[in-house]
Formats: structure tokens, sequence, C-alpha cells
């Protein structure tokens, strides 16, 4: 129902954590597992409305957004004496769901003018596997070196739609000629975005002197987008 008039529409929770555990498997072997967590509510936007005095909204419809973050990570380290092995593996997954009032969408048809009760809900994923393998020398020479390899994958999204919790914005398009009969036929969309990267580095360091060193790298990486976009409905919008 309408949120005119009411109080502290503009709330927010933050909780958020981070834990991890270390095995010293032996003097040379290493595990560590690490976990870190977000989890956020907001309620409207912390925005006022022309002329309904300070600090207040004409807003019907109730606005919210929330964000929730999971990120794991396992790393391995291993002293081999000559070099360092070091790998670590990360999945990353967060989603972010809004719901905002939209009642100006019709601004850009009739200055000023406002649909009450329309609004638009929002929601994102992101979904990502991270992963590297590095080899780095321990040599007390002037010279020394990394070699790694590298690996990512992401698999994000979006939906989005329009809501008319009083039907006023239909019957509007109605007016105008438009043949819609469902809110989510002026906008309900979806979309995917995939992407793959792997790569190989390198590096390779001489100390000339105390003062001067040189370095020299090399990154070769292969790269893969595909991205989809689909329309759920006609979308007259």
């Amino acid at each position: 129902g309408p949120i005119s008039g009411k109080r502290d529409v503009n709330d927010e929770e933050t909780y958020g954590g981070r834990v991890s555990l270390l095995w010293d498997a032996t003097k040379d072997l290493s595990f560590e597992l690490s976990y870190l967590g977000q989890d956020s509510n907001f309620d409207g936007r912390p925005v006022e409305a022309n002329n309904v005095g300070d600090y207040k909204t004409d807003f019907y419809v109730k606005e919210s957004l929330s964000d929730n973050l999971d990120l794991y990570n396992l790393t391995i380290k291993y002293d081999m004496g000559w070099g360092d092995i070091n790998a670590s593996s990360s999945y990353w997954d967060r989603s972010v769901a809004q719901q905002g009032d939209r009642a100006d969408l019709t601004n850009a048809i009739v200055p000023g003018a406002k649909l009450t009760g329309a609004g638009q809900f929002t929601e994102d994923y992101q979904k990502e596997i991270t992963q590297e393998l590095r080899l780095s020398s321990k040599s007390e020479g002037s010279l020394t070196w990394i070699l790694g390899v590298f690996y990512q994958e992401k698999d994000n999204g979006f939906e989005q739609y329009i809501t008319d919790e009083l039907n006023f914005f239909v019957e509007f398009v109605n007016i105008l000629g438009i043949p819609a009969t469902d809110a989510r036929q002026l906008l309900d969309q979806s979309g995917k975005f995939k992407e793959e990267q792997t790569a190989l580095f390198g590096e390779l360091n001489y100390d000339i002197t105390d003062q001067w060193s040189a370095m020299v790298g090399l990154r070769y990486f292969d790269y893969e987008q595909i991205t989809t976009i689909k329309n759920n409905d006609i979308n007259i919008l």
C-alpha cells in the first residue's frame, strides 16, 4: 500500500563476517580456508519528492534492496626449498534484488505526470570461479623468476520487469492506443553474461647491481565472452 506519510522509510541493515582456518600440515605445506559473507537490506531511497514537504515522499510502492554476498577461498602453499608453489581457488556468489517506485515513468510522455502504483523490479546475480597456480624461485643469486597459470569463469545475469499494483499504467498506455493487458508486457527482460579466461604468465628479474635491476614479463591469455539478452514478453517500452 502507499508509504507516503510513513516515517523511516529508508532504514538500512548490514551484517557481515569473515572466518579463516589455517592448517600447517608440515613445516613446508599449509592450507588456508576462508569465508567472507555480507547481507545488506535497504528500504526506500533517501530522496524527497517535489511539493510534498521536507523529508517526505509521495511514493506508493514500498521500495527495497537486498544485497547478499558469499566469498570462499582455498590457498595452498608449498615450500620446495628452491622455490615456492602457491595455489589459490576462489568462488564468488552475489545477488542483488531491488524494488523501486517508478510512478515517474510517464514523465517522458506527459511531463510532470505520475502513475501511482507503478514500480520496477530488478534482480542481478554474479557467480565467479577464479583459480591461480604460481611457481616462484627462491634463488639467492641475481636471477629470480615466476611462472604461473590463471583461470577465471563468470556467470552473471539479470532480470527486470514492470509492476503495476493499481493497474494505472496499463490503463494509461491503453488510452494511448497501446494494447497492453499486463504490466510485464511493457517491460520484462532478462540477460546472461558468460566469460571465460585462461592465461599463462611469467616474469624474470635480474639484479645488475645493488642499485639497478632489470625485469621482463610476458602474459598470454585466451578470453571468451557470450552475451544473451532476452525479451520475455512483447516489451512495449
